[in-house]
């Protein structure tokens, strides 16, 4: 187990199976994972708790996830977080979340190695 296992992980995507995924990997890893649906209730869920680490897809209903970035920044500055998409416009998606402070980003699809990588590579 690496330095962030057991580390609070928030997962926001509106795609059910996608979040379910996303925290069995994570938990098999030994993360805590909380998922929400979109970025509305992400940023709840993230105002009421202590998370190391943000999972974000970008295009959602409601609050998409650079609202959310921005949001989640403004309450806490030093949480990391990982923007993905899987929409056509991706790559332009991902580079707006990263000027807006995402520490990473991913096109989905991507594969749990990817992903653990990144989150290896945060400091605790």
């Amino acid at each position: 187990m690496d330095e962030l296992s057991g580390k609070h992980v928030l997962v926001i995507d509106d795609n059910e199976p996608i979040r379910n995924y996303l925290k069995y990997v994570l938990e098999k890893e030994g993360y805590t994972v909380e998922v929400a649906a979109d970025g509305n209730e992400g940023l709840a869920c993230f105002s009421h708790s202590g998370f190391d680490i943000v999972i974000t897809d970008i295009s959602m209903p409601g609050r998409d996830g650079i609202d959310t970035i921005i949001a989640i920044r403004e309450l806490n500055p030093a949480v990391r977080i990982v923007a993905i998409s899987g929409v056509e416009r991706s790559e332009r998606l991902l580079k707006i979340a990263d000027f807006f402070s995402a520490d990473a980003t991913l096109i989905k699809p991507f594969t749990p190695d990817q992903l653990l990588a990144i989150i290896r590579n945060f400091k605790g």
